[in-house]
């Protein structure tokens, strides 16, 4: 005689097949951005006003968008960019970035570049309202972005 789950194409064993998976998954996605402040960053984008206490010319804008949880993406003035992050705490780091590879020149060159480097000694963060501060590792001065989408 066959169990009441088995008439009905499933067993016990195979749903639990299915549904580890897909929370395991959830789970993983949760905890690239942590929680508190830094799950507040979901969606949101700025752009970086500020690099080793310097302002930065509005344009071409230097970009940081958190567009979902472990991700980001952006701009460093001429390239687009896209990568990892991680959240513990007030602790932020960026892992592994791609970039585009389009012809950058002068000032915009210089900022991008300082901008990249910039993203990997990232080592905590604060949320103030509209700005974002992300401090650095050796370097004095925080980079400061401001809100430009919720």
């Amino acid at each position: 005689m066959m169990s009441a789950t088995h008439s009905r194409g499933l067993s016990a064993r195979s749903m639990l097949a299915w549904v580890m998976p897909a929370l395991a998954l959830s789970l993983a996605a949760c905890a690239g951005l942590g929680g508190g402040a830094a799950a507040s960053l979901l969606g949101t984008e700025w752009r970086l006003v500020e690099i080793d206490g310097e302002a930065l010319p509005e344009r071409p804008a230097a970009t940081l968008a958190f567009t979902e949880p472990g991700r980001v993406a952006g701009s460093g003035s001429c390239n687009r960019f896209f990568g990892s992050v991680s959240f513990s705490g007030e602790k932020i780091g960026f892992g592994q970035m791609g970039a585009t590879k389009m012809a950058c020149l002068g000032q915009d060159s210089r900022i991008e570049a300082r901008y990249f480097a910039a993203l990997q000694q990232a080592s905590r963060y604060e949320l103030k309202d509209a700005t974002l501060l992300i401090h650095l590792t050796d370097r004095p001065a925080p980079l400061r972005f401001v809100r430009t989408r919720p």
